[in-house]
């Protein structure tokens, strides 16, 4: 993920379109876009890459494509000239969007494993730190719905599965972020 963001952000530097390929929701037919790359910014659970997409033509325009769902970057051929600043660099996706997807990625990795160890939580809480807390909030919240979503699969709860929410809840909350009572843990302290 943070490759692509990074190839993204030298290529915005060079004035160059970008050829990528990205996922939408559901869907299989992964066609390319060529896109003008300008900013990174923050959406709701994840950054997002501000672009000005060329082609397909019939969709055109201005686009927020989240990082976390591009799939490839290339060099789309030829220069551009800017629509708008270009702010999108090479040490802002360092800065921005790498402790943001080591986080997320880390995060998973501990939840399916779901042991929730001491030395997990000294691995993460700097990470965590340096994240926008809006942003802690939806991955955090993005990681649960999805957990519920897998534990619920078979339509019951079962006693292991609900003391494995309550521990992966717990750790949440010391990193940071969780739900506890109707009210999100970092507001209540």
């Amino acid at each position: 993920m943070i490759e692509q963001v990074e190839r993204l952000a030298q290529l915005a530097h060079q004035r160059r379109l970008a050829k990528l390929v990205y996922q939408r929701p559901a869907l299989t037919d992964l066609r390319p876009r060529w896109v003008e790359p300008y900013s990174l910014a923050e959406g709701r659970s994840t950054l997002l890459v501000l672009c000005y997409q060329v082609r397909p033509e019939q969709t055109a325009g201005w686009k927020n494509f989240r990082i976390d769902r591009i799939i490839s970057v290339e060099d789309g051929g030829r220069t551009f000239l800017p629509r708008a600043p270009i702010t999108l660099s090479p040490d802002q996706v360092v800065r921005r969007a790498k402790p943001f997807a080591d986080y997320a990625q880390r995060l998973e990795e501990i939840a399916i494993k779901g042991r929730f160890t001491q030395r997990d939580f000294d691995e993460l809480y700097p990470l965590a730190q340096k994240m926008p807390p809006r942003q802690l909030r939806w991955l955090h919240a993005d990681l649960l719905r999805d957990v519920l979503e897998e534990v619920l699969i078979d339509d019951v709860l079962t006693d292991s599965d609900a003391r494995y929410l309550h521990r992966l809840s717990a750790f949440l909350k010391r990193l940071g972020w969780s739900l506890e009572g109707g009210q999100a843990a970092s507001e209540a302290a």
